[in-house]
């Protein structure tokens, strides 16, 4: 790391470094540094090992992988830092032997840093000697986490603060491997199979088609005298006299929000709220005088069990020396002595050195307010310069979080079709719940808890759904919006779908408009969040798609801290409309828009589907329609340059004749081939042909598509397509399957092929893998290799994977071209080249 306080105010410097890059070489590009300063390394080993940082102020601002990250260290995310994950494994390789020999790391997101995955699994790894289970995450001061098709996989401990966390289509679950790879006498499977510890403080929660397992249950037995407990920097163990979890000892951290108009330095404040390159002098005779701290929705009282300390990280120059200590101010006392001082620090302005010390002062008990209100006064009496890098309040505070998800301060947790895996069981050592503190404010739409341990009898059920109300004055209670979905189709008087038509809906008790409680306020349609999820806007929310189907959630139960049930359940009833200068003016009418209420909360009470029929309406237009068992594919062996048939019998199911149906054949984004039917008449059929010759091989389907361009109006547009699956061998070539002679020039492989011989790729030839899988088929290591020759190219691009049963040899020779793009090469696989060959990841 570098000296960043004396480089502060030399001249800024671009250097502008130009490499050749081999196929072996890797790239480092530099960047000016905030304020002159040189960027400070991501990564010192010499293969990747040891810790790794990514932002603005590191040599690497971003980081994309595709495929697998195993780490052997921490991994920091800082502002301007991206990581993204794509088709593979963010995995933390660390080992416990014994207590002092442990290698356990953690992943830290913060000062707006971010982390996406996609299609991709965070863990630990377990396949090594001496495994240790747990991950420790926390993501903090504006730090964002992604998760895509995803899974977080792990025991340990999630800590979001004021922060962003969004999951779509993901799961947080723990590790079955647990008790076959971990030693039991540290990790027994009871305490360390189970997901992480989740707490949500102050931070934007969005949880899409997600789900979250096996939230922490202790099993039953005697827990082992040598168990594991965590002990994270932001996050240590808390275990009750048994020596069982029971609470988490959080360490938080509060940045300062603003200056007093007594500060003389004329430094920007955000130069000392996060841990970067920015530096905050103060000059010999100058004034730092910090005048707020920004509290992030804690809720403190004075008299709560809160340890508050004061950290400063600086450095100065050689010739600093002063007396002066740090004063603070709250609460309209007067200015009370910290005994905080600082003292010079080492190194030169040019040794390199990282000299940066913290100087900490404990602070007396205060509450939100206090903090939020805290002044921070220094006045440098003495010679030379303070270079302030990031000043902060620690806030250590203990929270019963083990067996629960724990979302707090002033949070807004939205789960939408999401699995929560809490229940209403009454035995304690498997009771889950969803705890809402402070004011925080739960918007759960459709969404569904683990039923397994549901408690018979009825009477004996306890709630999964808990609030605990502060009752700190000037703040709002913690609040659950429970939203059921009603799936309402709208159709004319013969039962063909109406695209459309609006919904209105009023609560029925009221007569008052429907309505939405959103992190945004009260409004008449539903959060940003859900709109987006559902394809939707504000103004068509409450409007029939194509199949005459719209999706509404319905504010159906309140649940706060006046009573275990909710104080609100609502029902409603709704008037339909259908407006069109072609078949007029219509309206219905649905009553009893009624759900199952709390605390059920089963994935069928989630929804209720509704049909209502448009009587006076008759829609009478063409309604094309194309099945899977309407293709047919021919010659039923298949193999690459033959020519291939689709035979698609289309069929008019509407009230009126169609003229000019297209029917087009696709492969992907490619279409094969077209062709159309002249007239089709109101419940006729037709079958008709598309011709096209055969090129990509392997396993694929073929899409057939009905009035495409929507050319022709119809009923109902969600019948017009359909696929089948067709095979596609390679032409033989001898005993080798070969690419780049007269038979098979160049060859797209779709889907999945599995070659059980030499794969040769010759004499300018291309072989290209898009999105599907090439599988070397083999009954012992090497038994067959694959080999590029003479300017021919292998291309691996769209998530491709290039994998073998068995170990194999893979040649590059005289000029041949390997291209790696958002794709793998998975399982054992020696590369050789030679001969000024490229390969390109």
């Amino acid at each position: 790391m570098t000296d960043r306080g004396f480089l502060r105010r030399a001249t800024s410097i671009l250097i502008a470094v130009s490499m050749v890059l081999t196929p072996f070489t890797g790239l480092l590009v530099f960047a000016g540094g905030i304020q002159g300063q040189i960027l400070e390394n991501s990564n010192t080993g010499a293969d990747g090992e040891g810790d790794w940082y990514i932002g603005e102020d590191y040599t690497e601002s971003s980081k994309t992988i595709t495929g697998d990250w195993p780490l052997t260290g921490n991994l920091t995310i800082r502002s301007g830092g991206v990581v993204e994950i794509n088709n593979g494994v963010l995995e933390f390789s660390q080992e416990y032997p014994f207590p002092d020999r442990a290698k356990n790391y953690t992943l830290i997101i913060e000062d707006g840093g971010k982390l996406i995955l996609r299609n991709s699994t965070l863990r630990a790894d377990l396949n090594n000697l001496f495994d240790f289970p747990s991950l420790g995450i926390i993501v903090r001061n504006n730090g964002v986490f992604e998760a895509y098709d995803s899974t977080i996989m792990a025991s340990g401990h999630l800590v979001v603060d004021n922060s962003t966390f969004n999951m779509t289509r993901s799961v947080i679950k723990g590790n079955p491997q647990v008790s076959e790879f971990c030693d039991p006498n540290y990790f027994p499977k009871g305490i360390f199979d189970d997901s992480m510890v989740l707490l949500f403080m102050s931070s934007e929660v969005n949880l899409f088609d997600s789900r979250i397992e096996n939230v922490f249950e202790p099993g039953e037995g005697d827990v082992p005298d040598d168990v594991f407990n965590h002990d994270y920097p932001f996050a240590r163990d808390v275990n009750d006299d048994g020596n069982n979890r029971s609470s988490v000892s959080y360490t938080l951290l509060r940045m300062p929000s603003g200056k007093a108009s007594a500060d003389t330095t004329g430094q920007p404040l955000v130069n000392i709220t996060a841990d970067d390159l920015k530096m905050y002098e103060v000059a010999p005779s100058e004034v730092l005088h910090l005048s707020e701290f920004d509290v992030a929705g804690l809720m403190l009282q004075s008299s709560d069990e809160v340890h508050l300390r004061l950290n400063i990280k600086y450095n100065t120059t050689p010739d600093f020396l002063s007396d002066s200590k740090v004063n603070i101010q709250y609460g309209g006392l007067g200015q009370i002595e910290t005994g905080m001082t600082f003292t010079a620090t080492g190194g030169t302005p040019i040794d390199g050195e990282d000299d940066q010390v913290v100087a900490t002062a404990d602070l007396p008990e205060m509450s939100a307010q206090d903090l939020r209100n805290l002044n921070v006064i220094y006045s440098n009496s003495g010679t030379g310069s303070l270079f302030i890098n990031k000043v902060w309040v620690s806030v250590e505070l203990t929270l019963p979080t083990y067996g629960n998800i724990t979302v707090a301060g002033n949070s807004n947790f939205t789960a939408v079709d999401t699995y929560i895996g809490v229940d209403l069981s009454d035995k304690p050592l498997e009771h889950n719940q969803l705890v809402l503190m402070d004011s925080s404010q739960a918007y759960l739409y459709g969404v569904h808890i683990d039923e397994t341990q549901h408690r018979y009898p009825e009477h004996e059920r306890k709630s999964p759904l808990v609030t605990i109300d502060r009752e700190i004055e000037g703040t709002a209670r913690p609040t659950f919006y429970i939203y059921r979905w009603a799936n309402i189709t709208v159709q004319d008087s013969e039962g063909h779908l109406v695209e459309g038509a609006y919904i209105h809906s009023r609560v029925q008790s009221t007569g008052q408009e429907a309505h939405y409680y959103t992190p945004n306020g009260v409004r008449n349609y539903p959060c940003d969040e859900v709109l987006q999820y559902s394809g939707k806007s504000w103004q068509d929310f409450n409007k029939t798609g194509p199949d005459g189907n719209i999706r509404l959630p319905y504010l159906s139960e309140i649940l706060d801290g006046r009573a275990f049930n909710p104080y609100v359940n609502l029902t409603y009833n709704a008037q339909v409309t259908y407006n069109s200068a072609q078949w007029g003016d219509h309206l219905g009418r649905i009553d009893n828009i009624a759900f199952d209420t709390y605390p059920t909360l089963s994935e069928d009470s989630a929804y209720r589907d509704i049909v209502v029929t448009l009587d006076s309406l008759l829609i009478v237009l063409p309604d094309l329609v194309v099945t899977q068992d309407d293709i047919s594919l021919s010659p039923e062996y298949m193999v690459a340059g033959d020519q291939a048939t689709a035979r698609v019998y289309v069929s008019n199911l509407g009230r009126a004749d169609a003229v000019g149906v297209s029917v087009d054949a696709y492969v992907d984004k490619d279409m094969l081939g077209s062709d159309t039917i002249d007239a089709l008449a109101a419940g006729e059929s037709k079958y008709i042909s598309i011709f096209w010759e055969v090129s990509h091989i392997g396993t694929y389907p073929i899409v057939i598509r009905i009035n495409a361009d929507q050319s022709i109006q119809e009923t109902n547009y969600t019948n017009n397509q359909a696929f089948k699956n067709i095979t596609v061998h390679p032409m033989a070539s001898g005993d080798d399957f070969v690419v780049g002679d007269a038979k098979n020039p160049n060859i797209t492989v779709l889907g999945s092929l599995g070659v059980g011989a030499n794969i040769r790729v010759i004499e300018n030839g291309t072989l290209r893998v898009d999105g599907g899988e090439l599988k070397l088929v083999q009954n012992f290591d090497n038994q067959f290799i694959i080999s590029i020759s003479d300017n021919a190219s292998l291309i691996l691009e769209n998530g491709a994977v290039l994998t073998s049963s068995h170990s194999v040899r893979l040649y590059l020779i005289e000029g041949a071209k390997l291209d790696v793009t958002g794709s793998s090469i998975q399982n054992p696989m020696n590369i050789i080249a030679e001969g000024s060959s490229t390969l390109t990841f």
